[in-house]
């Protein structure tokens, strides 16, 4: 394989221009991939496990790591659903009635089906008749 022929310098900036230029390299410097990277998925298991601890009283590291398998599984290739659905997972999962939560915890709901509901089977109890009474 042959070497890359040799970058030229870039030629210095005025320090005004170069603290502008800044925020533009930074933007560049993140990768606007469709593919979601392992630290993606490792911020998505954090997000579960701080909101199994909170409701739970304990953190369920295996637990969450299956859910966010499955999630993988169904979302992985669209990284605004896939998180989008994370956030309304760990929203849900932590609600204050725990009633989600429980049923996943006492295999009720696996995890595979859990990221299969839509917003409003995922929804508690309290709000689903608050809505209906909306309508």
């Amino acid at each position: 394989a042959a070497a890359a022929p040799p970058r030229p310098k870039p030629q210095a900036k005025p320090q005004a221009e170069a603290k502008a230029a800044k925020p533009q390299a930074e933007a560049k410097a993140k990768p606007q991939s469709e593919e979601l990277g392992e630290e993606t998925r490792s911020r998505v298991v954090g997000l579960l496990m701080r909101t199994v601890a909170k409701a739970a009283g304990k953190a369920n590291f295996a637990l969450c790591r299956r859910i966010e398998d499955a999630l993988h599984a169904s979302a992985g290739r669209e990284p605004k659903e896939y998180k989008r659905r994370a956030r309304s997972l760990a929203f849900n999962l932590g609600a204050s009635d725990g009633a989600l939560l429980n049923r996943v915890v006492n295999g009720e709901l696996a995890p595979v089906d859990l990221v299969r509901l839509d917003a409003e089977e995922l929804a508690s109890d309290a709000l689903r008749a608050e809505r209906r009474e909306e309508r």
